[in-house]
């Protein structure tokens, strides 16, 4: 292994400390407080509220992250399959950080619904597909209800949305990332690496060629083999953008569920 590889080990694991401190706090559901700004959020839709997504989306990005942290202590590699982890650690902690970070509550209620909107509508399409397949006569109908139920919800939560933009994963990395970073090459940096991310997720084999390679000899048809090996430097970059905004969505999420103490 590298200098290079050694020194990106060394500032994932400069990370686990904190990482590790992190698994208690969403071991337990932890609603905010009443009085706070995320509470009063909450309102706009209980049964799906703006501080569930985000946590749900902060708990998704520490399990990714977590997964990181296990292969690394463990000394394994896996050169493609990480990268589809290290995504999902970079989405999760994306959008809490979309979520949460518009200081107009307006804006965050509107995130909030649009959230939930593509829930229910994830929800449904799946239940829809299951529901022919139930073998129970009862479980069918019960099904069949509960999707009148969730349509009935969806249509609520359309309604109450002032704005009708539909979730987009690269635009709300982008905006993420402009949270944290104060430069546009940062940001456009941020949006590449999501991309590069997805290479494997969509089983694509292009982002290895950019990776530690040794190629073979060429063949009659000038093309050669490539072994490709983990690369640290690229699972570093991707684990600690996925980090840097993790623990702003952190920071933003406490604030937001601290109550305003009274003016005298």
């Amino acid at each position: 292994m590298s200098n290079k590889d050694d020194a990106a080990i060394a500032k994932i694991r400069s990370t686990f400390d904190q990482l590790e401190a992190d698994r208690a706090r969403w071991a337990t559901a932890s609603p905010p407080p009443t009085g706070s700004p995320l509470a009063e959020d909450d309102e706009t839709w209980p049964s799906s509220p703006l501080s569930s997504h985000a946590r749900q989306c902060l708990v998704c990005a520490w399990d990714h992250l977590d997964l990181t942290r296990l292969t690394i202590e463990q000394e394994r590699s896996f050169p493609t399959a990480i990268y589809s982890v290290l995504r999902g650690a970079l989405l999760g902690s994306a959008e809490a950080l979309w979520l949460l970070t518009p200081g107009d509550p307006a804006d965050r209620r509107e995130r909030g619904l649009a959230t939930t909107q593509e829930w229910l509508g994830k929800r449904i399409q799946w239940q829809h597909e299951l529901t022919p397949d139930l073998l129970s006569i009862d479980d069918a109908a019960r099904s069949g209800k509960q999707l009148k139920q969730l349509d009935t919800h969806l249509k609520a939560v359309t309604a109450l949305r002032a704005k009708k933009f539909k979730l987009n994963a690269t635009l709300i990395v982008e905006e993420a990332a402009r949270q944290v970073f104060s430069t546009a090459p940062l940001v456009r940096e941020a949006v590449r690496e999501w991309r590069r991310l997805g290479g494997d997720a969509h089983a694509l084999g292009w982002p290895l060629m950019g990776q530690s390679t040794s190629w073979g000899a060429k063949g009659p048809d000038g093309l050669a083999e490539a072994n490709v090996v983990a690369d640290m430097v690229s699972v570093a970059n991707a684990y600690l953008l996925a980090w840097t905004l993790y623990r702003a969505a952190v920071t933003r999420l406490d604030e937001l569920a601290t109550v305003p103490q009274a003016r005298n």
